[in-house]
């Protein structure tokens, strides 16, 4: 099996790792939707669809994981991925972990 990577920080609140796993190209998006900050998780949303669209025109086979804490942006997220035929593994209402009053 041959095996390369790249890590690299796409900004604030996102970071992406680039993996080949036998000639087949993963791209891994971590990000982190903040409570109430609208206007940056839109921005931080568009980048990372920006770099989704980036790889699939220059790299059509490339395989696509997208997660982190999507906090309230979460159905809007999942919308965007639909779009672009990439389908969530944990559906709505998933619990990934509890904290006091919190789950996400």
């Amino acid at each position: 099996m041959r095996y390369t990577k790249a890590i690299k920080s796409l900004g604030k609140n996102v970071t992406w790792v680039s993996v080949s796993i036998d000639f087949s190209p993963y791209h891994i998006f971590s990000c982190y939707l903040q409570p109430q900050e609208p206007e940056n998780n839109k921005e931080t949303i568009r980048r990372i669809l920006g770099y989704i669209d980036g790889f699939r025109e220059r790299l059509p086979n490339s395989n696509f994981i997208v997660g982190g804490d999507f906090n309230e942006n979460r159905a809007e997220m999942k919308l965007e991925m639909q779009r672009r035929n990439i389908s969530p593994i944990l559906v709505q209402g998933s619990m990934t972990h509890e904290k006091g009053g919190q789950l996400d």
